[in-house]
C-alpha cells in the first residue's frame, strides 16, 4: 500500500492570482485521467465571470498552462453562450476573441492553429481544457467521424456527451423529443418502434371513445 505522502505533488507558479483556485493532489502519472494510484491529477480550476463578478462555474488547465490563470497577465475569462471558455483581445485595433481550447491546442501543436484545425473535448466537457481532454482534428477528419456517427436509422445518432450510447428522437410537433439512450442503435431504433407503436394505440384508443359518444349522443336524440 502506498503511502499518499510520499508521492510527490506539483507546486503551481507564484504568479497565479489569488482568484485563480487549485486543486492539489498526490501525483502519478499525470498524462492520463486516472493514475496508478488511483487519484486524479492535478488541475488549475480558471473562474469564469461576468462583467467583473463570478458566475459559479470554473474552467480546467493542466498544471504546465497555469500561467493562464493568472488574471493579472491575461484578462478575465467569461463563458459563452455555446459553453466555451473565451476573452477578447485587440490585435492591432481589431477585436479578437480568444477561446481557452484553442489556446491550449496552440502549446500542443507548437504551432498557429489554421480554419482547418479542429479542436475537441475529448469526455465532451467543453470547460475541461486539461491537455489529456484536447484533441486537434482536421475538418475532413471531423466529417468522417460525423459520418461514422450516423445509424442508418432514422431519428438515431451517436451521442458524443454520452460515450458509447446511442439517442433515440422523435419529432412531435415539429420539435425534437429524447427517448432515452441504448447501447446499440438496433436498441435505439426499436425504442422508436414501440413509441410509435403504442402512440398509434393511444390514437385508436382515443378515436374509438369519440365514436362511442358520438353513438351515444345519437340514441339519446
Amino acid at each position: 500500500m502506498i503511502n499518499p505522502s510520499s508521492i510527490p505533488t506539483r507546486p503551481l507558479p507564484e504568479t497565479i492570482s489569488p482568484r485563480a483556485q487549485r486543486i492539489t493532489e498526490p501525483l502519478g502519472n499525470p498524462n492520463t485521467p486516472n493514475n496508478e494510484h488511483g487519484i486524479e491529477p492535478l488541475k488549475i480550476t480558471i473562474p469564469l465571470v461576468k462583467g467583473k463578478d463570478y458566475i459559479g462555474k470554473d474552467a480546467y488547465v493542466s498544471p504546465i498552462d497555469a500561467d493562464l490563470a493568472d488574471t493579472q497577465k491575461n484578462h478575465q475569462w467569461h463563458l459563452n453562450k455555446h459553453g466555451y471558455a473565451v476573452y477578447q483581445r485587440r490585435v492591432e485595433k481589431r477585436r479578437y476573441t480568444a477561446f481557452l481550447h484553442r489556446e491550449i491546442a496552440k502549446r500542443i501543436a507548437k504551432r498557429t492553429l489554421t480554419t482547418n484545425d479542429v479542436v475537441e473535448h475529448i469526455d465532451g466537457n467543453r470547460l475541461n481544457n486539461e491537455r489529456n481532454n484536447i484533441n486537434i482534428i482536421s475538418r475532413s477528419e471531423k466529417s468522417q467521424k460525423y459520418k461514422e456517427s450516423k445509424s442508418g436509422i432514422k431519428g438515431v445518432h451517436y451521442h458524443q456527451k454520452i460515450r458509447n450510447k446511442w439517442e433515440a428522437t422523435i419529432k412531435i410537433n415539429s420539435r425534437r423529443k429524447s427517448l432515452g439512450y441504448y447501447a446499440t442503435p438496433e436498441e435505439a431504433g426499436e425504442a422508436i418502434e414501440r413509441y410509435k407503436e403504442q402512440n398509434a394505440r393511444n390514437k385508436l384508443s382515443d378515436n374509438l371513445k369519440s365514436t362511442i359518444a358520438d353513438l351515444s349522443q345519437e340514441e339519446q336524440q
